[in-house]
């Protein structure tokens, strides 16, 4: 009876104990290949209990929807792995976390097998490279051991520069380790910037979330998200060690599966391994390419050896039909593409771009809700867009980018994120266009000319402003000599200036009276303003408004000296601009002379000159010609353009 009783009682005991260790592991599938289907290519992670094993192929099983497929297995190579270590050294990891880290750390490289290339940094209250790209384990850990603590956290910052530190050989295999709870205080970058930053250099993100008093859990979840990283969470330092030895068997070890799919569509897919009585398994939903089409029923009439066929004839129609062969042909296709490209970019050029409404009617009582919703939605998504593209142009907060410089100098009172929103979508639009009536990389160049365009045409709209205020000086020089005679001083004169003088020196001279009555110094707004309307004679004037103001003297004897100056350097540059006029002309004539003639031979004989194009030596022809085309044309700037 006792023996029974003991038997019983060891069953009980021994019953879960069999069942916890036939639970299977959790085996991570990493990435999956279905370009070239059926032949599928599946990158798969093994936990770390099967560190060590040699698995086969006979060691994997892989099952789509239930049925089992053949599968060929075979470790993927640590040849070529680049591994960056990121460690949080702020204020928050004081004491016992930052301990455990070090020792987790160092176990992390004693999982990496030999020739695996480690790199660490540091970040606190900036990046820190504490160790670059080596194989030599010691000097990686000599650099952990060394790791000393700052106060802020520069997270954002600390990601980019992990990030660059990997080069740019195509075949290596990248991977950062975070060790972070996810707070950033001190970056000056942001956190879309670091992701783009990841993303640009293709690495494989890992991160352990060590919950602290700055822990922000939302900042690496999108960071794993965006990334497809794997965010592990790590309650208690105690446990990092446990954490980073399970991180480096998911880099180390991964075996690469291929198998013949039979499945088409969104299929369940299941990987299993097995091995030494350890058991991992997966399961992913993979939408596979749909199946190709099928021909239901073929009918063939046969009738005394020979085959009868029906062919639909058209229903005819009154009247007369006028057939005119060119419209039909290419060349009548590329000339209607072009007329649309030219119309669009037009569109785009001379709409949109002038002054910005500073006020929003407001909608009628009847407007529907449906339309009030819409319009919302399509507020949102304009404002998110300028948004983003205001972050980009801008190269640091309070400093203004090219973009701005520009939009300013022409005059454009658009700010510049609604000027790029507006050239992409442009060029998005005609890029469209083109790629329906030809293909992508037309498509393409159609895109990148447009944009090329906007940006002529921007540069062109700020000579011209500049040339008018040229053209203008010699009269705002009188007005203000004038006004100062009368009794008025130099900011009434220049109020004067504004109010009689139209664009572009008008405006400008508001633009000095405003910023002068806001606090800044009046020789300094129109610096500024001489380096906006980009005019030599302007700022000769401002020099000379500042020796008056040191020095004393009447001013207005010296605007009239200045006014005399620039009106013969004015009278000089006519005379030049008018004696090279032919030699410009002749430059835009003789540019677009080949250009017309050909299009002109594409519409009256396209056989004759298809050659170009249909032939080797047709088409270096054409090159060279473009490249002396193009010397030619700078050439003949270079020698019309004169300067004094």
């Amino acid at each position: 009876m006792l023996l029974l009783s003991l038997l019983l009682l060891s069953g009980v005991l021994a019953g879960p104990a069999v069942a916890q260790e036939a639970e299977p592991l959790v085996l991570r599938i990493d990435a999956v290949n279905t370009t070239d289907h059926p032949n599928v290519t599946m990158v798969v992670s093994v936990p770390r209990e099967m560190v060590g094993q040699d698995l086969g192929s006979d060691a994997f099983t892989v099952t789509e929807n239930g049925d089992e497929r053949s599968v060929i297995a075979q470790p993927e190579p640590t040849d070529g792995l680049q591994v960056v270590l990121l460690l949080d050294a702020s204020g928050s990891m004081g004491g016992r976390p930052i301990a455990s880290a070090k020792v987790a750390a160092q176990d992390f490289l004693d999982a990496m097998p030999d020739g695996v290339e480690v790199a660490v940094v540091s970040f606190a209250d900036e990046p820190l490279v504490l160790s670059s790209f080596t194989t030599d384990i010691g000097q990686t850990s000599a650099a952990i051991s060394n790791l000393r603590l700052g106060r802020n956290t520069a997270l954002y910052d600390g990601l980019v520069a992990g990030a660059e530190l990997f080069d740019g050989d195509a075949n290596s295999r990248r991977v950062l380790v975070l060790l972070s709870d996810g707070g950033d205080t001190a970056s000056e970058t942001t956190l879309e910037k670091s992701i783009v930053s990841l993303l640009d250099a293709d690495v494989g993100f890992y991160a352990v979330e060590l919950q602290s008093p700055e822990y922000d859990a939302a900042a690496l979840a999108r960071l794993g998200a965006a990334t497809d990283g794997i965010v592990v969470p790590a309650s208690d330092p105690d446990g990092l060690t446990a954490v980073f030895v399970d991180v480096a068997g998911q880099i180390v070890n991964r075996y690469e599966l291929r198998y013949e799919s039979a499945s088409y569509g969104p299929t369940t897919v299941v990987v299993t391994a097995e091995d030494d009585g350890i058991t991992a398994t997966a399961q992913a939903g993979v939408d596979y390419p749909a199946p190709p089409p099928t021909i239901v029923s073929t009918t063939v009439v046969v009738a005394d050896a020979f085959v009868e066929e029906v062919v639909a004839l058209p229903v005819p129609r009154s009247g007369t039909v006028v057939v005119v062969p060119w419209v039909q042909s290419s060349s009548a296709l590329w000339l209607g593409a072009l007329a649309v490209f030219a119309g669009l970019l037009a569109l785009l050029l001379f709409t949109g771009v002038g002054q910005r409404r500073d006020r929003v009617d407001k909608p009628s009582s009847d407007t529907k809700r449906f339309g009030k919703s819409r319009g919302k939605a399509l507020a949102a998504l304009t404002d998110s867009a300028t948004l983003l593209a205001e972050r980009t142009v801008n190269r640091d907060a309070g400093t203004s980018g090219p973009v701005a410089l520009l939009l300013e100098k022409s005059g454009i009172q658009l700010r510049p994120g609604e000027f790029v929103v507006l050239a992409l979508a442009g060029a998005l639009a005609i890029a469209t266009i083109t790629l329906l009536m030809t293909n992508a990389l037309f498509a393409l160049l159609a895109g990148g000319f447009t944009l090329l365009m906007i940006r002529w045409w921007l540069g062109r709209r700020v000579k011209k402003r500049q040339a008018a205020f040229a053209d203008q000086l010699v009269d705002v020089l009188q007005l203000m000599s004038g006004s100062i005679r009368s009794g008025f001083g130099l900011m009434q004169s220049m109020d004067t200036v504004a109010q009689e003088i139209p664009p572009p020196a008008g405006v400008e001279f508001q633009r000095v009276k405003i910023e002068t009555q806001l606090g800044r110094d009046s020789s300094e707004a129109l610096m500024a303003m001489a380096d906006r309307v980009g005019s030599e004679d302007f700022k000769w004037v401002v020099e000379a408004i500042d020796i008056h103001r040191d020095i004393g003297g009447d001013l207005a004897d010296i605007l009239d000296s200045v006014m005399e100056t620039i009106r013969d350097r004015i009278r000089v540059r006519r005379r030049i601009r008018t004696l090279s006029a032919e030699g410009r002309v002749s430059g835009i004539v003789l540019s677009l002379l080949p250009i017309v003639l050909a299009f002109a031979m594409l519409i009256i004989s396209p056989d004759y000159i298809s050659t170009l194009f249909s032939t080797a030596i047709g088409r270096v022809l054409i090159v060279i010609g473009l490249v002396l085309m193009a010397i030619g044309a700078l050439w003949m700037r270079r020698i019309t353009s004169l300067k004094f």
